[in-house]
């Protein structure tokens, strides 16, 4: 059982690498995979390239998309398998995913175990680029952060035989502002919510449909003609006796009022989403929340300070 502590603690710090600083430069694309018994990991960096060591080389299986990925690459997907033989010799097999798109900011994970023997996967996600904005006749201009997450999450109820049934999400947004919402799913009862400590520095944000499973978030952040942030987004999951999928639903966009531009160090940040597609359904019942959609569907190609976002109070 210790040693399964011990491959579990590993798979906890692939949540910390989500969020972690950057690689070298502005633009960065890390994805962790890994667990069990044996202590496999894979990971991609987007410095670096595709890596991976395993206490058992043999009992774990990586699929990398596209095949081993080359550094700088945009997007990269990769899955991970891990066949676990306990001391018992029951096998067992665990399984991760991670992805990630500079293009689409979509970040998505997965983990999951056959639920015997206290034992845990995890994956991690994250995409980092510099980001410059340029306003119309200089000056300064408010822009609109979006967040979204909408995760599947499995059945955590507390086994009388194994001690530890448990699903830890963190997912992490710094544009300008920070935001982090972290969910922990611990033998059948969930707590999540955002932490206000870390959720700072917006002219003004908005949290709703906060569940164990995800939530939306409006961030305001005003920005000046020539100024340069760095946008990133991180997901991170960890499994114990369990599963969770995250695969697809993590997206971070941005909505711009008019006369605001912005260019990317990487070139392909957001290049992906379409600057004048609506809004998705979830902004428009958070607006329609507000009782303004109406109003906010006449305005939404003007200046998008107007948009009703309660101001964080201190």
């Amino acid at each position: 059982m210790k040693l399964r502590a011990v491959s579990a603690a590993m798979v906890c710090a692939l949540v910390s690498a989500a969020s972690g600083a950057a690689a070298s430069g502005n633009t960065d694309l890390q994805l962790n995979t890994g667990g069990g018994y044996y202590g496999c990991q894979a990971a991609y960096y987007y410095s670096a390239g595709l890596h991976s060591s395993c206490g058992a080389p043999a009992h774990q299986t990586i699929v990398a998309t596209p095949s081993s990925p080359p550094p700088g690459a945009s997007a990269v997907t990769m899955s991970d398998t891990i066949y676990d033989i306990d001391r018992n010799g029951v096998p067992h097999t665990l399984t991760s995913f991670a992805k990630a798109s500079l293009a689409t900011g979509k970040v998505g994970v997965t983990a999951g175990t056959d639920e015997q023997n206290f034992l845990g996967a995890g994956a991690s996600a994250r995409i980092a680029d510099g980001v410059t904005f340029h306003v119309a006749g200089g000056g300064s201009k408010q822009i609109t952060v979006l967040a979204h997450l909408d995760g599947v999450l499995g059945d955590t109820t507390h086994d009388p035989f194994f001690p530890r049934n448990e699903i830890i999400v963190r997912d992490v947004v710094d544009f300008g502002g920070g935001m982090v919402y972290t969910s922990d799913c611990l033998n059948g009862s969930c707590t999540s919510g955002y932490d206000p400590a870390a959720t700072i520095g917006w002219d003004s944000f908005q949290f709703s449909n906060q569940t164990a499973s995800g939530f939306d978030f409006v961030g305001k952040y005003t920005v000046s003609d020539g100024q340069m942030l760095v946008g990133t987004s991180a997901l991170g999951l960890t499994v114990i006796d369990a599963s969770a999928d995250f695969s697809n639903t993590s997206t971070l966009s941005l909505m711009l009022p008019t006369g605001v531009s912005f260019t990317s160090d990487s070139g392909v940040f957001l290049s992906g989403l379409s600057a004048s597609a609506p809004e998705p359904a979830a902004w428009i019942a958070m607006l329609a929340g507000f009782g303004l959609v109406g109003a906010a569907f006449r305005r939404r190609r003007r200046d998008l300070r107007e948009l009703p976002i309660r101001t964080q109070t201190t």
